[in-house]
């Protein structure tokens, strides 16, 4: 019985860590400023951190850090033809 209990409280106790680990989460989309039309692959790091996320197709972007995320910073490289 001590066993069971024992284990029910590990588990429990990784999944309430894990959900609270990342409690900072900004989600916003990527569009250029004239046409407003979203802009894929833009590379976004925050907290001049060595990690981050790059915009989906659509321009959608999701950071999720356990660190407050203080500022953001959007790079992107812009082809002419």
């Amino acid at each position: 019985m001590k066993k069971r209990f024992l284990f029910i409280l590990i588990i429990t106790t990784i999944f309430f860590t894990d959900s609270f680990s990342q409690s900072n989460i900004i989600k916003g989309k990527v569009i250029d400023k004239k046409t407003k039309s979203p802009l894929a692959f833009v590379n976004i790091v925050y907290n001049n951190e060595n990690h981050g996320a790059i915009s989906g197709i659509n321009g959608r972007f999701s950071l999720k850090s356990n660190k407050p995320i203080k500022f953001i910073k959007l790079s992107y490289i812009f082809a002419f033809r």
